[in-house]
């Protein structure tokens, strides 16, 4: 095991938010970003401290968990049972690329040279609730940047702010979850970049075709459509919410945010205010909302759940939002609470 590896993989997968509990549930020193933890572990009595075994297993589990698109599957027909077996059945092919550097991700230099991926199997994992296989790919992707008026000359006075599409190769890490007693699955892919629509689209297609191929029946058929679920969550008691879209009864539009971290803009007054005099005649269609976890070594995760739809879609007969985006999990065991917060509005109960 190589630390440099294991830390410029961890870097390029995720965010120091993030990761910093994992380092510290490892032993290792804490640090306002990465270049000043490696120089705390220059201290031989601060290295002997670090597990970097431990490390790595957080790799894994990251590669799984963190920052993913969702979508959710009910099963029918006897259809969890047949994925339940098919991801126990699974033997890891051990030939490929991307089994023969994982947990790390392919080289950049690697990467570079090859020809887009298919989807394959290089994991399995358990979680609390759940059993899973954990997928990588090649893909050419498109990926949103914001470009500034030195990129793109004088043209960016006219507008508040220009976004360009940019297409890059990459290996994508996504998942498939299947409930342990229940007959719902769950396809995750990559969402750590900002892709577009029709990436996360394409991502979610290959994942799901590679599950049905190699569970021979069409398992995952049609997710389930999340944008009715976005009232019911505002409405509970649960969670912490970050963003609210909604038109009012006399197609008023309104985006609201809170105004600082670890508030609920439930709780801000002028949203309490607008909010009691709509009586809830509103209809929601984007949300945002953190689920604090208990505090892990002087760090409380706060993984955030996003469905977001679009205006238009208030004046459309049957709108459909059939993707979320969960993003600060850490592990598994992480991820599966998050899900649960959604899936008590989908199944009554607070589990996956």
């Amino acid at each position: 095991m190589k630390p440099k590896e294991l830390f410029d993989a961890l870097q390029k997968r995720t965010s120091m938010r993030v990761v910093r509990r994992v380092l510290t549930n490892n032993g290792f020193p804490r640090g306002q970003g990465w270049d000043s933890i490696k120089d705390k572990l220059k201290d031989k009595n601060v290295a002997a401290k670090a597990d970097f075994q431990g490390l790595q297993d957080g790799l894994r589990e990251l590669l799984i968990a963190g920052d993913k698109g969702v979508r959710v599957f009910e099963l029918a027909n006897g259809n969890a049972a047949t994925l339940r077996s098919m991801v126990s059945g699974l033997k890891i092919q051990q030939g490929n690329v991307f089994a023969t550097h994982f947990p790390y991700p392919v080289p950049d230099n690697v990467l570079a040279g090859l020809p887009p991926q298919p989807t394959m199997p290089v994991a399995k994992f358990q979680g609390p609730q759940g059993t899973g296989l954990l997928f990588s790919s090649v893909n050419i992707i498109e990926v949103r940047e914001r470009l500034t008026a030195a990129q793109i000359g004088a043209t960016a006075a006219n507008y508040d702010e220009v976004i360009g599409i940019r297409k890059v190769k990459f290996q994508t890490f996504d998942a498939l979850i299947v409930s342990k007693t229940k007959d719902y699955a769950y396809v995750l892919t990559d969402a750590h970049l900002d892709t577009t629509q029709g990436t996360r689209q394409a991502l979610h297609s290959n994942v799901r075709n590679a599950v049905n191929s190699m569970a021979g029946t069409k398992a995952l058929d049609k997710p389930i459509n999340l944008l009715p679920l976005i009232e019911p969550i505002y409405n509970s008691t649960e969670g912490l919410v970050k963003r609210l879209h909604y038109t009012t009864t006399t197609e008023t539009g309104n985006q609201q945010w809170r105004r600082g971290s670890g508030n609920c803009l439930r709780d801000e007054l002028a949203h309490k205010a607008a909010m009691t005099a709509l009586a809830g005649g509103y209809k929601g269609y984007a949300l945002e909302i953190e689920y604090p976890l208990d505090e892990v070594n002087g760090y409380t995760p706060r993984p955030l759940l996003a469905i977001i739809g679009l205006y238009r879609m208030t004046y459309e007969l049957n709108p459909s939002v059939e993707d979320a985006t969960i993003w600060g999990c850490a592990t598994v065991e992480e991820l599966e609470t998050t899900l649960a917060e959604l899936m008590v509005h989908v199944s009554g109960t607070k589990s996956i």
